[in-house]
């Protein structure tokens, strides 16, 4: 489903973003962290009804407990990149991954093994 989204959609979900991130890892956090920013954001974007008033495509809309674990996710992901754990390739991966187990009950290798079948 491809839903336009408007400027001051992304906006919102923008400021929500930065609010977000401050608060729960304190004021400034986000402007160093701009990449944080961008996917928090995407998050937001991914679970918010449209203008148009269309849901996402499952057409249920997530409290905001799913966010917070949403961005823990991005975070752990993230602070083991920092630490030099895992490669900003594994990063994408492993966010990836968590989302198509949430969406499809499976992990993407496995998701694109079962569409080949």
């Amino acid at each position: 489903m491809t839903v336009l989204v408007s400027y001051k959609l992304v906006e919102v979900a923008f400021s929500d973003a930065i609010r977000i991130l401050d608060k729960q890892f304190g004021e400034g956090y986000a402007k160093k962290n701009p990449q944080l920013i961008a996917s928090l954001s995407q998050i937001i974007l991914d679970n918010s009804p449209s203008d148009s008033g269309v849901s996402d495509p499952s057409g249920t809309e997530q409290p905001v407990d799913q966010l917070d674990h949403d961005l823990m996710i991005l975070y752990s992901a993230y602070a083991d990149y920092e630490n030099k754990i895992i490669s900003s390739q594994d990063v994408i991966h492993k966010m990836r991954d968590y989302y198509y187990q949430s969406d499809c009950g499976m992990g993407y290798d496995e998701w694109q093994v079962q569409l080949t079948q």
